[in-house]
């Protein structure tokens, strides 16, 4: 079984980071979740906060507004309305 899952998050205007992650935190309208391979099945919603991406090479983090989050068939979807620079 593999430790990693194919992510990506997107906004309205672009694909803004795709690729491979063995853990991503992102902020929950009810907390923050982990996402780690072969997550449970969920759709929620997300409230503007940081999202950090681990990977076997480095972690990156960057801030995103409302939006959802799927995690399906061990695949994770993030649309968030916009990421905010720092």
């Amino acid at each position: 079984m593999s430790d990693l899952f194919n992510f990506s998050v997107v906004t309205p205007e672009q694909t803004y980071l795709d690729g491979e992650a063995s853990m991503v935190v992102v902020p929950g309208i009810e907390g923050d979740i982990g996402f780690l391979a072969n997550h449970a099945n969920i759709i929620t919603s997300l409230r503007p906060g940081t999202i950090v991406v681990t990977s076997d090479k480095d972690t990156n983090s960057f801030n995103v507004e409302k939006g959802f989050v799927k995690f399906s068939e061990n695949k994770l979807l993030v649309v968030a309305e916009g990421i905010v620079s720092e």
